[in-house]
């Protein structure tokens, strides 16, 4: 397709603009550094990329080895996590979020991922110790419903940071990302392998498993890893809530 932006507005790429891009690298991370909210908000981003990972890898091996899973229970599985993640990225902002004053939107945001972080982290515990696939099926709908809340750590990145900054925190949102799901398929590999041992080779429609919580510790860890989500969050919303209160006493003195 043809460029249809404007030749006077186009900004052809040089070195120069390559090598300033570099240089301003290592401010952005100096910045990040000097301000705890943005720190919370990057190590939220890991641990619930971290979480989410096994639902499409290492789960579909734990439901054959615990229940005998077929493709098909896998293929149920997947597509209730991929549906109720969507639904709670959809449905999450309509439940629990309320922006009625601008100042105080990460507030706001911090308390809907609180709320829906707590839902995944109830989940949890049944996923670890159900005895069937449909005790299975209905809290993996839950615990994906709360992961639907990633976007919100977007928006809560946007309303803290300026407009300069904003491009350049997004890549780093998206390496943090990358560095959660490379690290957490070997941490959760790792798990699963040495809770399975060599059982994994026993019949398919054994029903062994089944009450086995130490083969299901991945879930258990989850639930205690995103319970400090939940800490890190409420930090935030007090802190913008300190925020908010600071910037309205000081207009209301300037007012007076």
């Amino acid at each position: 397709m043809p460029e249809t932006l404007p030749v006077g507005l186009r900004k052809p790429m040089n070195l120069t603009a390559i090598i300033d891009s570099l240089r301003s690298q290592p401010g952005i991370l100096t910045r990040i550094l000097n301000d705890w909210t943005l720190i919370c908000f990057f190590v939220v981003i890991f641990a619930l990329q971290l979480a989410d990972l096994p639902i499409q890898t290492i789960a579909l091996y734990w439901g054959q080895w615990k229940f005998g899973w077929n493709t098909t229970d896998q293929a149920i599985f997947i597509n209730l996590s991929v549906s109720a993640t969507l639904l709670g990225s959809l449905l999450g902002p309509r439940l629990f979020l309320n922006v009625s004053d601008d100042r105080n939107t990460n507030a706001a945001y911090a308390l809907m991922v609180i709320s829906m972080v707590f839902i995944t982290v109830l989940a949890s515990a049944p996923l670890a110790f159900s005895t069937s696939s449909i005790g299975v099926m209905v809290s993996i709908f839950f615990f994906s419903f709360g992961i639907g809340c990633s976007p919100a750590l977007t928006a809560q990145i946007s309303a803290h940071a300026s407009g300069d900054e904003l491009g350049q925190l997004q890549g780093i949102s998206s390496s943090v990302s990358m560095l959660a799901r490379t690290a957490g398929i070997y941490a959760f590999w790792g798990m699963f392998e040495a809770a399975v041992d060599d059982d994994f080779d026993d019949d398919a429609n054994s029903i062994s498993h089944q009450t086995d919580a130490w083969g299901s510790f991945m879930w258990i860890f989850i639930g205690f890893f995103l319970s400090g989500v939940i800490i890190l969050e409420f930090f935030v919303y007090r802190e913008s809530i300190s925020s908010s209160f600071k910037i309205h006493f000081g207009q209301l003195n300037e007012s007076l």
